[in-house]
């Protein structure tokens, strides 16, 4: 982006940050500290996870259709989740419990999945994806298992957790969220080169010196991690990684390292848009992944009526 419409955008995204912390804000810094703060962290960090984590998926999947969720660490991270809520730890540990369920159920679903990719003895990306899909429905069926046989108050505060929500309090789990993007970003800064070699096939990308197996996994680890912690914390936030890569490489182009950047950016700003929806216009609840969702599906509607305006 050139000089002007960069500082547009972080005008814009400032401006849109001060907007969400202080409209119709009545002068209580208890509100303000306790609630505004920590929803606005969620919607920000929540965002940039979704938006960076879909970037990487598409560039490692070579396929624009590809986000965050598609490998089946979400409905991995789910499980983990209802989990919590039927062994009660939940009511034992409070937000800790989630915290640790969907993240260890996180990392080992990609190792699981990585595993069992590793038995074909194939570098197929098609083979990789097929089997976190197959590894998603069998995640997705464990959950609704559980779901039917949890009590009425228990399901009602898993159903509006995994809706979508950044109503999320626990500074100190925001605190450690940012750390593990900050790493996540110098990790993928640092490979930009690997990064930009995956664009190609695996046998190119091979000849190029890329250990793709390899770099497929400590790629996708992150991914996982990130998704998990997201998971964790705002439930499924639907189209957010999809949609903002698509919009960043409008603005930036392919290379790895501004692709990755401001896709997390975009995603901060279409998650804390979404917040601002649900708390200013809407009348009644709407979860924030709702309203991501549809304004996701008229996004892509949009793209499939243009007929390949973005190369899907």
């Amino acid at each position: 982006m050139k000089l002007g419409k960069q500082i547009f955008y972080y005008l814009l995204f400032i401006a849109l940050i001060l907007f969400a912390l202080f409209f119709k804000w009545e002068q209580d810094n208890n509100i303000l500290f306790n609630i505004r703060i920590p929803e606005v962290l969620t919607a920000l960090l929540v965002g940039f996870a979704l938006g960076f984590s879909g970037s990487i998926s598409q560039i490692i999947f070579k396929n624009p259709l590809a986000d965050p969720y598609i490998l089946g660490v979400s409905s991995g991270s789910t499980f983990g989740i209802s989990l919590a809520f039927i062994t009660g730890a939940y009511y034992i540990l409070g937000i800790n419990s989630v915290f640790l369920f969907s993240l260890l159920m996180g990392i080992i679903s990609i190792i699981i999945i990585f595993s069992i990719y590793r038995l074909f003895n194939k570098n197929s990306i098609t083979l990789l994806l097929l089997t976190g899909v197959v590894y998603g429905f069998l995640m997705s069926s464990l959950t609704t298992l559980i779901m039917s046989n949890i009590s009425g108050d228990k399901i009602y505060s898993l159903f509006e957790w995994l809706f979508g929500t950044v109503y999320f309090y626990n500074m100190k789990i925001l605190i450690i969220f940012f750390i593990v993007i900050v790493i996540a970003l110098i990790f993928s800064y640092g490979k930009g080169n690997i990064l930009n070699k995956m664009y190609f096939s695996d046998k190119k990308a091979i000849s190029l010196g890329v250990n793709v197996k390899k770099e497929q996994f400590l790629f996708f680890l992150i991914v996982a991690i990130l998704v998990s912690i997201s998971v964790s914390i705002s439930g499924i936030i639907g189209f957010l990684g999809l949609m903002s890569p698509h919009i960043t490489r409008r603005m930036v182009g392919n290379e790895s390292r501004k692709l990755t950047f401001y896709s997390g950016l975009n995603g901060s700003l279409m998650l804390l848009f979404a917040y601002l929806l649900t708390k200013n216009i809407t009348v009644f609840y709407v979860p924030v992944g709702i309203i991501t969702s549809f304004f996701g599906s008229i996004y892509f509607i949009f793209l499939l009526v243009r007929k390949g305006g973005f190369d899907i």
